[in-house]
């Protein structure tokens, strides 16, 4: 069983501790051998995932079938190759579908139709306005814990449809992570000991993105000094804590790490711009980056973020 559930936490992304709480008298790998996938839910699937592993693959329904074959074969046949139905979203289609949605088409152009339909009933609007519902719930849950920067959740309609996405994205796998399940690596939290290179003797830090667990272990790995979370820099409205201070070739460098953010321009003169003024008058140099990795030291510092 042991091996069972190293085999699914890998295949999963999620760790053996919270697998031998949860699920430690669960069968976790497929009848092929390979470790069962998670559903959207958070439960173990049936299989791997694998078509041939389910369990109605290759069952014959030869009444299904003749019923398939029977209707393809005439000529009126609704499966008859290459027919279409019109009538599918027609102004007519949508007619119906507005009034047996309860809203008042009463003297509405066919114009007036097609707006309606875009902005009350087509999958993208129900799909936007649940998008919305997660990001304000998610919000007022995580802000604090996943230091997530300010989202206006009381007028979401001024951001543009691919900030809502990303938004969503990033609320969706918060919510897995938290229900132990996620896969998700951007706000990934992670208790890191045991280092070597940390000149404030920290003995653990509890990173709050896989980001920033990459980036330690890079110090580490390079034998390269570095602190976590220990400066702290007066702003105009209260304090900022960036990510990491490390020591290269007689250099300090404080390091902001971000995976994305919603209005770059609020957050530099809010909080970078005030380090950067820091930096200068404290012999350090300022750094920015959205890398989920350090590909090399030197193109880590060179990403130098400075006040024209």
């Amino acid at each position: 069983m042991n091996k069972d559930i190293e085999i699914f936490s890998l295949s999963n992304g999620i760790s053996q501790e919270v697998i031998q709480e949860k699920w430690s008298k669960k069968n976790l790998l497929c009848k092929c051998g390979d470790p069962k996938t998670l559903t959207k839910s958070g439960r173990i699937a049936s299989t791997c995932g694998k078509k041939e592993c389910h369990s109605r693959f290759g069952v014959a329904r030869p009444g299904h079938s003749e019923f398939m074959k029977r209707n393809a074969s005439t000529i009126s046949g609704c499966f008859q190759k290459g027919k279409v139905n019109t009538f599918i979203n027609s102004v007519e289609w949508k007619k119906k579908a507005l009034t047996n949605k309860g809203v008042d088409i009463a003297n509405s152009t066919d114009e007036d139709i097609e707006i309606l339909f875009k902005t009350q009933l087509s999958t993208n609007a129900k799909s936007l306005a649940a998008a919305k519902t997660i990001i304000a719930n998610g919000y007022v849950k995580w802000k604090e814990l996943y230091d997530i920067e300010d989202i206006d959740i009381e007028n979401l309609d001024k951001y543009s449809t691919e900030q809502i996405r990303v938004m969503k994205k990033v609320f969706q796998s918060i919510k897995s992570i938290e229900a132990g399940t996620g896969v998700a690596r951007r706000y990934k939290r992670t208790l890191m000991t045991g280092f070597k290179y940390n000149f404030e003797n920290q003995e653990s830090v509890f990173t709050r993105s896989s980001y920033e667990t990459t980036y330690i272990k890079f110090f580490e790995k390079n034998h390269i000094w570095w602190c976590y979370e220990t400066l702290r820099v007066r702003t105009p409205e209260s304090y900022y804590v960036p990510d990491i201070v490390f020591h290269y070739k007689g250099y300090k460098y404080i390091l902001e790490i971000k995976g994305f953010l919603l209005d770059e321009s609020k957050y530099f003169s809010s909080k970078i711009i005030p380090c950067i003024n820091y930096a200068n008058k404290n012999g350090y140099k300022m750094l920015f980056t959205y890398d989920p990795k350090i590909e090399t030291i030197e193109k880590l510092i060179s990403q130098e973020v400075t006040v024209d």
